[in-house]
């Protein structure tokens, strides 16, 4: 594995890892519903992460980071308030 791919998937790795341990505490104190699973929301979170920063860098004059950003955060808020 090249040095910088190891790095990244290090990164990865951790930023997984504390998102996880975050991610149960929160459905411990019933803050996060049940069908979360924390072992593949982290990933999916890095997932898009990574493809904002895609987008913005292959087609600059398209949605800003910020806003799309906004957008996934607001659509993470009305999924909370579901039933």
């Amino acid at each position: 594995m090249e040095p910088l791919q190891a790095g990244v998937v290090q990164l990865w790795t951790e930023l997984r890892e504390l998102l996880t341990a975050h991610m149960i505490d929160m459905q411990q104190r019933g803050e996060l519903a049940g069908w979360v699973h924390p072992g593949a929301m982290p990933s999916l979170f890095v997932a898009v992460a990574n493809g904002l920063v895609l987008q913005v860098t292959v087609d600059p004059d398209g949605p800003q980071l910020g806003t799309m950003a906004s957008q996934f955060g607001a659509l993470l808020l009305a999924a909370r308030q579901a039933p």
